[in-house]
């Protein structure tokens, strides 16, 4: 995190790695350009932001295949609400997906 100081308007690095300037209050600093002290605030914004889901108001969901590594462990997911399936037989078929048992028949055969 970075913050300019008041005075000089130098760009100054704020360690955050202990989490202590987050506790509320005033911070103390000192501007190592043009070494005047000074104090900030830190302040977390949280934003929600909402959005339609007609499956959850009666439309069916829309499911699409989760981009995952190793592809054995995909679900589906619906694009609308975010929940997410296991994927049905005529979906492996359809994306050549095998199952997790499978993958890991496959890699113990491997190692051998």
């Amino acid at each position: 995190m970075h913050v300019n100081c008041p005075y000089c308007d130098a760009v100054l690095y704020v360690d955050t790695d202990d989490n202590t300037v987050y506790g509320g209050g005033k911070n103390e600093m000192s501007c190592d350009k043009c070494e005047s002290n000074f104090v900030f605030t830190a302040e977390i914004n949280i934003t929600y932001d909402s959005f339609k889901a007609d499956c959850l108001n009666g439309v069916p969901h829309k499911y699409e295949l989760t981009h995952t590594y190793p592809k054995e462990f995909s679900k589906m997911e619906c694009i609308m609400c975010g929940k997410l399936k296991d994927l049905t037989i005529e979906e492996r078929k359809k994306h050549n997906i095998g199952t997790i048992s499978e993958y890991f028949k496959n890699i113990t055969n491997e190692s051998r």
